[in-house]
């Protein structure tokens, strides 16, 4: 008797037991998706934020733009419309690690960020050839993709280094996975495929595969 006692006890522990580590799990679980919803709210409203900060950015640069081609050769503000689009670029940067790099917020910016980009190549390409300034120009065409181009970071950190050292150089690095008119229409130009990269433009001149820094400064201080 007393041990069929012992046994309904022991079986009553152990369905408690099960019962807790259930319920715990259970309260976890509503615990992590009440989280989960909360940290995604902030994170929406974290990435409206930027968006709002970035278009008007953006507004602000097309207006500059616009002024701009009107006397090119009287343009004083280069410098600082290619300040504001490396901070655009650098908050695009850290959209894709937030929201992940197919998100259509973050790809909707990256396309408009690169037309950004395409106008200041041409007006500093125009500047270039009317005005007494003379730039080095590199497009650098990339993936960010991993496993379509192993070296496509380290050639990008290259062509960094080079521009830190020469104010008189304005460098694009192009997304290859874009897809928009303007973009589309620039590779067309230079003939870019997927297959080549990474490819450097410099100065109007194509160059496939990797390059090291002596080797870009090869190419461009010796032209």
């Amino acid at each position: 008797m007393v041990e069929k006692l012992d046994r309904k006890k022991r079986k009553k522990v152990v369905l408690t037991k099960y019962i807790v580590v259930f319920l715990a799990s259970a309260f976890i679980f509503t615990l992590g998706i009440i989280l989960g919803q909360q940290i995604g709210h902030m994170k929406t409203a974290s990435l409206n934020k930027v968006m709002e900060d970035m278009k008007t950015d953006i507004a602000s640069a097309e207006l500059h733009y616009i002024l701009s081609t009107e006397n090119p050769c009287d343009l004083t503000g280069l410098n600082e419309l290619a300040s504001e689009l490396d901070k655009m670029s650098n908050q695009i940067w850290e959209l894709e690690k937030a929201y992940g790099k197919n998100n259509e917020d973050v790809l909707r910016l990256a396309n408009y960020y690169s037309t950004l980009q395409i106008r200041h190549w041409i007006l500093a390409k125009d500047i270039s050839n009317e005005c007494d300034e003379k730039y080095s120009l590199i497009l650098f065409f990339y993936s960010n993709i991993e496993g379509e181009c192993k070296r496509c970071e380290e050639q990008g950190d290259n062509i960094a280094v080079l521009r830190e050292k020469d104010e008189g150089m304005y460098t694009y690095a192009f997304n290859i996975n874009l897809n928009n008119l303007a973009f589309n229409t620039l590779k067309s130009r230079y003939n870019v495929s997927k297959t080549e990269i990474p490819v450097i433009i410099i100065n109007d001149k194509k160059y496939t595969g990797f390059k090291t820094i002596k080797k870009l400064q090869e190419i461009i201080y010796e032209e």
